[in-house]
């Protein structure tokens, strides 16, 4: 397996949005992961760390788009068939409970 060499921009984006993970705001980290593929499409890094933090935010089908994405990469790792199975596991789970009991009622919400 070869290196990747990436240019100084993708490392600054890339840093840009691990100091806004770890400084709690994944939102504006998922933007800068949209910037970073609008600069460097199909990046495998950026796809995947956007997916993850789709996950981490709720958007499973927005990950699991993502992850879809990926294996179509010739790169492909086990890791994002895992992840890709894993998201898609909970959607179901999400949706069959959803259906079975509903939604939360807004005294339960509170």
């Amino acid at each position: 397996m070869s290196i990747k060499r990436h240019p100084l921009d993708w490392h600054i984006l890339k840093w840009r949005a691990v100091v806004l993970i770890v400084v709690g705001m994944k939102n504006q980290a998922m933007e800068v992961f949209e910037e970073m593929l609008k600069q460097f499409p199909n990046d495998v890094y950026a796809i995947n760390s956007l997916a993850y933090l789709k996950t981490e935010c709720g958007d499973k089908e927005g990950a699991i788009t993502d992850y879809k994405r990926l294996i179509l990469s010739p790169d492909v790792t086990a890791a994002t068939w895992y992840n890709l199975a894993s998201c898609k596991r909970k959607s179901v789970k999400f949706r069959m409970l959803n259906t079975v009991f509903g939604k939360p009622s807004k005294s339960m919400q509170s």
